[in-house]
């Protein structure tokens, strides 16, 4: 793990809220693997130690995300249809569309050409006469 990436972590978890306590996990994977790497192990010695270590985070971490996903208003949805309307979208396949491909978003420009306003049309286009929405 580059010491950049892990610095970057740290940094981030000092933030409040929600977003804070996100990245407060991820550092702490972070961490496990720069002091796993550290030691040098065998490869399978460190991806057993790797997976004893971070297996329990990542199930805390994603009942945590469970959760939080339980907790999105009700405005954030009318946000997005009303979003999707003022850009000529129709709203259920503009929902379904955002729905299916947010989860394969890695980056913070992967989640902007989500949004209404910087949608690839050509690809929002075929999903939509693909998926018959």
């Amino acid at each position: 793990m580059p010491a950049e990436a892990t610095d970057e972590a740290a940094k981030a978890s000092k933030k409040t809220g929600s977003a804070g306590e996100a990245l407060s996990r991820i550092a702490k994977i972070y961490r496990i693997e720069q002091d796993l790497r550290a030691q040098q192990l065998d490869p399978e010695v460190f991806v057993q130690n790797r997976q004893e270590q971070v297996l329990p985070i990542l199930t805390d971490f994603k009942k945590w995300l469970d959760q939080k996903a339980l907790q999105v208003s009700p405005s954030t949805l009318f946000s997005l249809i009303e979003t999707a309307k003022a850009n000529g979208l129709e709203p259920y396949r503009y929902l379904r569309y955002i729905f299916t491909k947010s989860p394969l978003a890695t980056t913070q420009d992967d989640y902007q050409c989500l949004t209404a306003q910087y949608l690839d049309r050509d690809d929002f286009r075929v999903y939509t006469l693909i998926n018959k929405c």
